[in-house]
């Protein structure tokens, strides 16, 4: 299973022998390569960034799953003294990772573990990173059983992004110019992606042609383009989605590729 790329066409994830656990792998040059172990048997690689630096979880031999950082062909555990389990779930250019873990959700950087805290309740996971240790994830509001929020967590400071009136939405991507994207539910009952920019939370499906026939469920991320991927229904029909922003006051349109039409969204100028 791939589930990360580079741009030097590197791709991570992990491989599921005959016998035995799934372990973390990467593939370069036609060619796939174990990245190593823990201590313990099996585990995942979630990221590869374009320094061939990797990160992703493995089992010590305590049996727990830890998040790494593989570089140079050596695995170093991040939290190597947790009892708890944690995992890896991001990281950027720099090498800076995120994950979670059953208490708590983190940046780690330069040897060292930032807590990144919660919206009041007790549950937080990162999902991802941009360049500026920008982080974006889910984290609950309060105890009760999902009351979960989208999140940017900057400088020390965890905000609420907030929902398209579900009450639930969770944060996925996040690029450069700390553009989010995620997915939230909405006051009719469904599922719907959102972008999240200078502080204000969209439905995708309103920025594109309504008569496109697409209905967006989900959004993955987002890269320096504008550039969205998500999933949604094509006439009724699953597919993936590519969305590119585009500056007003172009025309919304309706392009075809691979994957199924390309609707673009107006993307407002500062």
């Amino acid at each position: 299973m791939a589930n990360c790329i580079n741009d030097n066409g590197q791709i991570v994830g992990y491989q599921s022998p005959t016998a035995g656990p799934a372990q973390p792998i990467v593939w370069a040059d036609g060619r796939a390569s174990q990245l190593g172990s823990l201590g313990g048997d099996g585990g995942s690689a979630s990221g590869i960034n374009n320094a061939g630096q990797i990160c992703g979880h493995a089992s010590t031999a305590a049996g727990k799953a830890h998040s790494f950082i593989s570089e140079n062909g050596v695995m170093t555990d991040l939290a190597p003294s947790d009892p708890l389990q944690h995992v890896a779930n991001a990281m950027n250019e720099f090498g800076h990772v995120v994950g979670t873990s059953p208490n708590y959700a983190y940046l780690w950087k330069d040897g060292q573990m930032t807590l990144l805290g919660s919206l009041g309740g007790g549950g937080t996971d990162a999902r991802a990173v941009n360049d500026f240790d920008e982080v974006v994830g889910y984290s609950a509001t309060s105890r009760l059983r999902g009351q979960y929020h989208a999140f940017i967590w900057r400088n020390g400071v965890m905000t609420d992004i907030g929902h398209l009136g579900g009450g639930f939405s969770i944060g996925l991507g996040i690029n450069n110019f700390g553009e989010v994207v995620g997915y939230s539910s909405t006051s009719n009952g469904g599922d719907a992606p959102f972008i999240w920019q200078k502080g204000v939370i969209k439905n995708l499906n309103d920025l594109i042609d309504p008569y496109s026939g697409w209905v967006l469920t989900n959004a993955f991320d987002i890269n320096e383009a504008g550039q969205i991927v998500g999933s949604g229904r094509y006439n009724n029909v699953y597919h993936a989605f590519l969305l590119t922003l585009v500056p007003e006051p172009s025309t919304i349109l309706a392009l075809l590729c691979g994957i199924g039409a390309l609707p673009l969204l107006r993307r407002r100028r500062a």
